[in-house]
């Protein structure tokens, strides 16, 4: 089943805008989440994760 996307013709208002400011801090923290995972996931393949690694995931996950 093949879905449209519908063109958006409005532009943010400044209320989403302030929403979605405030909430950048979680974003961010949890992107670098993701990307210790992610650099884990891969070194699995390339001689296991270092010390290093592990840290960063412990960190960003504080």
């Amino acid at each position: 089943m093949r879905k449209h996307l519908v063109a958006v013709t409005a532009e943010p208002t400044a209320a989403e805008l302030a929403a979605i400011e405030s909430e950048w801090p979680l974003i961010a923290a949890e992107l670098d989440v993701l990307d210790a995972q992610i650099t884990l996931i891969y070194a699995e393949g390339h001689g296991g994760p270092t010390a290093l690694d592990w840290r960063r995931l412990c960190r960003a996950e504080a």
